[in-house]
């Protein structure tokens, strides 16, 4: 007979293999999504001024 993936859910049933690429595809989008969250977050901080935020923290300390 043929073999069955090793994939399975949560409740210990095996899956669809439509669903199991369709969650692989997703696993894979996610990753890709953090990566470029985390670029554009580096991005931002390249663009901000350390002193200007140390003075800024300084201003909310005398509050």
């Amino acid at each position: 007979m043929g073999r069955r993936s090793t994939s399975s859910t949560k409740s210990g049933k095996f899956m669809n293999p439509t669903d199991q690429a369709r969650k692989e595809a997703r696993k894979r989008e996610l990753k890709k999504n953090k990566k470029q969250r985390m670029m554009v977050r580096a991005a931002v901080l390249k663009m901000k001024d350390p002193k200007q935020i140390i003075r800024d923290m300084e201003k909310l300390d005398e509050m």
